[in-house]
């Protein structure tokens, strides 16, 4: 059995994206996020995709959390 352990220690929140081709630079977030946070992560990481994947064609696909339909 084991017991829990409290903690208020907080958290740290970090965006990444990874795909058959390699990774991106992780994103380490300073505040809650929201949509404008949101999307300069995106406007910032969108120019390293296009060079991972050569200019290819691609898909961006996020997993619903409730940032990605704000």
């Amino acid at each position: 059995h084991l017991d829990k352990l409290h903690s208020s220690a907080g958290g740290i929140m970090v965006w990444g994206a990874i795909s058959y081709y390699g990774t991106c630079e992780l994103k380490f977030v300073p505040t809650t996020m929201n949509a404008l946070c949101y999307n300069g992560i995106l406007k910032e990481a969108f120019p390293h995709f296009q060079s991972l994947f050569n200019n290819l064609k691609w898909i961006y696909q996020h997993d619903n959390a409730p940032i990605h339909t704000a």
